[in-house]
């Protein structure tokens, strides 16, 4: 199993970060309080690159280069769309291995440990070029034959698939997959990481995608940690050595959040219904989508396109220009309902 730890000759780009979620739909469960740890983004080359380097933040862009000039890693970062771009440049042999950032499981004074819990959120776009390459890990020991507890990749998925989402540590299913036809497809991830806190309490790990559970899993690793920055974190980017005939991976996520001390949703079922959305002229007046969740909770939306439509503060859709546009409608589940699966329904602003 590939891990998403640096190696010894890893040329790293260091960035201090603040994320927040500005069209994000919001964290599964309830009671969650949002962190913001230190991140950094790690860039690599191969195990025979030269010695780390660092970038200091607020440079939005960073890229790493072979000993010819050429561009072989990169990353960037859109602060209005709070988005990161993640490429592996090439093909086998001759592109970079590593472009992610890890969040650093950091509180004021000391890493996390035993029996905490944390969430992660975001948006994650793969494309073509993608195999084999890791999006998200959770890293929570430091033995490294048992620390990606779980890894999520991105692949092709075989002949007409066209990219799919596989799971990397899923106890007796080694190669659980989810979804097909991906490739420039946006979904949601959130994975809940439950942390055990003895040999006889297990953790859990849950990973919802566009709101349904496909992930639930013990995790019976005591976490640990390395001073200062600790070895319990979790990853998101582009990782994984490029393999012929495939070239140039990259990954977009957005909104990416960080949450900790809440709870995982409920188990019954609710669902979403949610209307077509007719075409709408530059300049109409904000509407409300009337999307209903089965449950009665409340509904959320997210903008795909915020230069079209934008979501506001009071859930209604503002119509801000011509194009395409997809809103997403979700409800994040309580104590009692397990989170809707996500309906989208897409519309023209002419």
């Amino acid at each position: 199993m590939k891990s998403c730890l640096p190696r010894t000759r890893t040329v790293l780009a260091t960035v201090a970060l603040t994320l927040t979620a500005q069209q994000a739909i919001g964290q599964v469960g309830t009671n969650w309080s949002t962190q913001d740890h230190r991140r950094k983004i790690h860039l690599q080359a191969d195990d025979t690159s030269p010695a780390p380097q660092s970038f200091n933040w607020p440079q939005a862009n960073q890229k790493i280069y072979n000993s010819s000039g050429t561009a072989i890693a990169e990353y960037a970062y859109n602060s209005t769309l709070e988005q990161h771009t993640f490429r592996l440049l090439g093909t086998e042999g001759t592109a970079g291995k590593r472009s992610e950032i890890r969040i650093e499981d950091t509180l004021t004074t000391s890493n996390y440990g035993m029996g905490q819990v944390r969430q992660f959120e975001g948006y994650v776009t793969f494309y073509q070029g993608t195999n084999n390459q890791c999006l998200l890990q959770i890293w929570g020991h430091e033995d490294s034959s048992k620390a990606a507890q779980l890894m999520i990749d991105g692949y092709e998925g075989g002949t007409g698939v066209n990219g799919q989402i596989r799971f990397s540590g899923v106890p007796g299913e080694p190669n659980k997959s989810y979804g097909s036809n991906l490739y420039g497809q946006e979904v949601k991830i959130n994975v809940i990481h439950r942390q055990e806190t003895s040999s006889s309490t297990q953790g859990r790990i849950y990973v919802y995608i566009d709101g349904e559970k496909v992930v639930d899993m013990v995790d019976d690793l005591t976490p640990t940690n390395i001073s200062p920055i600790g070895s319990n974190y979790m990853k998101f980017g582009c990782y994984g050595g490029v393999r012929n005939p495939y070239s140039n991976p990259r990954s977009v996520w957005e909104s990416v959040s960080y949450f900790s001390g809440g709870q995982a949703p409920g188990n019954n079922d609710q669902f979403i219904t949610f209307p077509s959305i007719s075409t709408k002229q530059s300049g109409s007046a904000p509407f409300s989508p009337n999307a209903v969740a089965s449950s009665g909770l409340p509904v959320k939306y997210r903008s795909s396109n915020i230069s079209v439509a934008s979501v506001t503060s009071d859930n209604r859709i503002k119509i801000e220009g011509p194009g395409s546009v997809t809103i997403w409608a979700s409800q994040a589940g309580n104590s009692q309902y397990a989170p809707a699966k996500v309906v989208k329904r897409t519309f023209t602003v002419q």
